[in-house]
């Protein structure tokens, strides 16, 4: 094989190689790239997860706080204590600060159910029951702050309650108790601890 053949034989290979190595160093920085997005991605989710928890821990214990104030003030007292006090006045109790923390846990736990389907798809597993405590006590206490709220309301048109709706009312003041507060929140630490084990193990980049 004659100088020209050798050295066309030898760029032929030389390109060929690149070419392989090429595509191999593509192939291998698509395959890296994807895995910084998807970690990026996975980072984001879980950080983005444990902020509303915490942001909807702290309107669940806002709205039962308020709650708490409410069901303890002096004109409920007093309508509790004298079977002819007019309680219309309970019905002036300002509910604006509570509603608005109860409309916003509502928007929290919804925007949180999209991310539980989004981390089933990203993590492959299904995390919604490591919340259920959370979220079941934001369920209630939203609940139970419209049944309370309507019940302020008709103590300010009426003055007074029908039967079955004052022993309601007498539950409630019960259970929100002043008493009640730190025990309410050690059980929403809790169930927002349960949460966090969850998400920790996902707020590594890499």
């Amino acid at each position: 094989m004659d100088i020209p053949s050798i050295i066309a034989t030898t760029k032929d290979m030389v390109l060929g190689l690149s070419a392989i190595v090429g595509a191999w160093a593509a192939v291998t920085g698509l395959h890296t790239w994807n895995k910084q997005m998807r970690g990026q991605a996975s980072y984001e989710l879980a950080r983005r997860l444990l902020r509303n928890t915490y942001q909807l821990r702290n309107a669940v214990l806002e709205t039962h706080q308020d709650l708490v104030r409410a069901l303890n003030s002096q004109s409920v007292k007093d309508y509790i204590s004298d079977s002819n006090f007019s309680a219309t006045s309970v019905g002036y109790i300002n509910f604006d600060k509570s509603k608005d923390s109860a409309v916003f846990s509502d928007n929290l736990r919804t925007e949180m159910e999209t991310d539980f389907l989004e981390a089933e798809v990203l993590w492959g597993i299904k995390i919604d029951s490591d919340f259920n405590k959370l979220i079941m006590m934001q369920l209630e206490i939203r609940f139970n702050h419209r049944w309370i709220e309507d019940m302020f309301h008709t103590l300010k048109k009426k003055g007074e309650l029908e039967t079955s709706e004052h022993k309601h009312f007498l539950d409630f003041v019960d259970k929100y108790s002043e008493s009640s507060k730190q025990k309410y929140k050690i059980k929403l630490d809790k169930a927002v601890e349960t949460a966090e084990h969850q998400l920790k193990r996902y707020l590594n980049r890499f």
